[in-house]
């Protein structure tokens, strides 16, 4: 366990993790076709290595999609079924990934 201490209280590794799973990350994106317009109601995916997390949505009208409340870990997005992009979520941010 690693802790640092600057005139603040003892901060660890694993309280970092809680405060990122408190705070929510989320992973974003937009799917676009092969002519780069937005897919409307493209079904979108996202699994966890930990297999804490399989959820699925449609992308809405602009091709967007976003999953948040997420714990750190490794994530794929899947799009129609197929792995697109992995994603380390390490901090309370969103990650923006292009599918």
């Amino acid at each position: 366990m690693r802790s640092k201490r600057d005139g603040d209280e003892s901060v660890s590794s694993e309280n970092t993790l809680a405060r990122v799973h408190a705070a929510g990350a989320s992973i974003a994106g937009v799917v676009r076709g092969a002519g780069g317009d937005p897919v409307t109601g493209a079904l979108v995916s996202l699994s966890s290595d930990a297999g804490t997390s399989d959820i699925a949505q449609q992308t809405a009208d602009d091709g967007t999609f976003r999953f948040g409340h997420l714990a750190p870990g490794k994530y794929v997005v899947h799009v129609g079924g197929e792995a697109k992009k992995t994603v380390n979520v390490r901090e309370a941010r969103e990650y923006y990934v292009k599918v």
